[in-house]
Formats: C-alpha cells, structure tokens, sequence
C-alpha cells in the first residue's frame, strides 16, 4: 500500500510539472455537460465571480468548453483578478458590478486586504452586503472594511447586453442570493440551470426560492451547500461518481 500511495503521489506531481491534473467531474458539472451538449450556444451568468477561479469550480468548464457568458463581480481588486483570469476567453466578460433591485451604489463589507494574513485565506471570499455576515464566520470584526460599489438590477443588465437566453445563473454573493434569484423575471427569461449557496440563508427564503421556482415549472434539489433548480427538459445525468479524468490545471489555462 505504501508503494501504490507513493506511485501515485509521484505520477501526480510529473502530471502537475507537465500542466495537467487528475480530477473527477462532480454531479453539478455533469448536469453542465449534458446541457453544453444540447444548448446550440452555451451561455452563463455569474453573480459574485470573485476572481474566477479561487472557490469555484466554474473556471474549468469555462475554459474548456465552448461559452459564453457574464461575470459580475464589484470588488475592484476582485475584479482585477477575474479580468485577467479570463482575458484568452473574449465571449467572457466581466462586469464590475452589485447587482440590487433599487440602489446604484451600496456598501460592501470585505476583509481588509492587509489583514489577510490574520484570517484563514477562504476569508477572502466572504465579501457582502450584509454588514454582520462575516459573524456567521468566525471573522472578526475589527479585520472588515466598507468599501462603497456600484450596483444595477439584474433583468437592466442583461437587456443592455442583450442577453434572450442563458443556460446557467449561478450566484454566490454570501448571503445576498435569495435577493438576486427574486430579481429574475421568468416571463422574460428563465435560465435553464440555477444554482446558488443557501447555507447563509434563512429557512423562510429557503422555502420561498424553492416554491418560487417551483411555480416557474423548476425541479429543485440540494447539493451540499447550494441549491440547483432545474427546467424540466433539463438532462440530469446519473449522479453516481464516475471514473477519475485529465485535465489541464486552471495555471496552465491562465
């Protein structure tokens, strides 16, 4: 057994120098699969992108299948970050906006950036509306700052891009999701995947996202700490875990 460990341990570091990695897909991106393979132009929205690849799974399938797509995310170094992570991939764009359904500009609560040594490094992806949602965390409060963002409605930015159709809004913005799924106009547009965290949200909004969508016609099912709500024509692929594949690092892609 020692041998087999160090063999692979081994293999794993002479795939990583040659740019690669050993991965298995999980449930969610095979659902992502099946609809790349039916949508004649795959097409994804992002709210609360961070950088784009750092807790996120996203980045990979972007960047090796065929899309296009919108990355909001408000935070100027953030989104410094995700400009350059997706600079190769043009039908990708990044918009440095909060998404609200009244405010132009809010307030943003964030881990000061020269206390980041003081905090465990997933802290960096905590940046929210909420101003005592870092509590939740175990962050303290005297690491937070404000930082003023700039905001716009969801449906008023897509129409500026003329977005008729996306096959996956996925939201992450740390607490604020329910707001943002709320923001959607299904008589205008309904994306065929939904996906956003619900562990920071109240049992009411929980119940109300999930009988909101399911009025809309969605099937809606937990994986981990997000929600996935899908269109009923939607393929929802055999959810066993599958064999282990290769690919290239999101380093490598970069």
């Amino acid at each position: 057994m020692g041998m087999r460990r160090a063999a692979v341990r081994v293999t794993k570091s002479a795939l990583e120098r040659l740019g690669f990695e050993v991965y298995r897909p999980t449930a969610f991106n095979r659902i992502l699969a099946a609809q790349h393979e039916r949508s004649e132009r795959f097409f994804f929205v992002q709210v609360g992108a961070n950088d784009g690849v750092s807790w996120d799974d996203l980045y990979g399938f972007a960047t090796t299948h065929p899309c296009g797509g919108l990355l909001f995310e408000p935070v100027p170094t953030y989104y410094a970050r995700l400009c350059a992570n997706y600079a190769d991939y043009p039908d990708i764009v990044p918009i440095q906006l909060a998404l609200h359904k009244t405010q132009t500009e809010a307030t943003i609560y964030r881990v000061d950036p020269n206390r980041l040594d003081e905090v465990p490094s997933w802290a960096e992806g905590i940046a929210s509306l909420d101003p005592n949602h870092h509590l939740g965390s175990g962050v303290p409060s005297d690491v937070i700052i404000e930082e003023p963002v700039r905001c716009a409605p969801l449906m008023q930015v897509l129409d500026e891009h003329k977005v008729s159709h996306v096959d996956l809004l996925q939201i992450d913005v740390e607490g604020y999701d329910a707001e943002v799924v709320r923001m959607v106009d299904f008589d205008v547009l309904k994306p065929a995947i939904i996906k956003y965290e619900h562990q920071a949200l109240s049992d009411e909004d929980q119940a109300q996202l999930r009988e909101l969508l399911g009025t809309h016609g969605y099937r809606v099912f937990a994986m981990g700490n997000d929600t996935v709500a899908v269109q009923p024509d939607v393929h929802v692929p055999d959810l066993t875990p599958p064999r282990r594949r290769l690919r290239r690092t999101a380093a490598s892609r970069r």
